[in-house]
């Protein structure tokens, strides 16, 4: 009866992960910093980072995910447009650990 729940909540993991990974590239934060803001032009750099970090949280959670469960890649962007190449943000008020 467990391992039943347990398989249950795995199926249902990978769809709405699925699910937010394909949002996330409707959204297009797999596009290249310089492609974005030809679109948006109200974006500022911090905007940039945090679309870049959710970009390869999205694409590690899914490598991880398959390889855990066996199955293929849900979130298969052009990853050669988008190095992982992070700024230091460290004055954000939200990225601060509250001593």
């Amino acid at each position: 009866m467990l391992r039943r729940k347990v398989l249950i909540l795995i199926r249902i993991a990978w769809l709405y992960s699925g699910m937010a990974f394909r949002i996330a590239i409707d959204l297009g934060i797999h596009l290249p910093s310089d492609k974005l803001r030809g679109y948006v032009r109200s974006l500022t750099a911090e905007d940039i980072e945090i679309r870049k970090r959710l970009f390869w949280g999205c694409y590690t959670w899914d490598k991880a995910m398959s390889l855990y469960l066996g199955r293929m890649p849900a979130f298969i962007p052009p990853v050669e447009s988008n190095p992982p190449e992070f700024s230091k943000f460290d004055t954000l008020p939200s990225l601060e650990r509250n001593n």
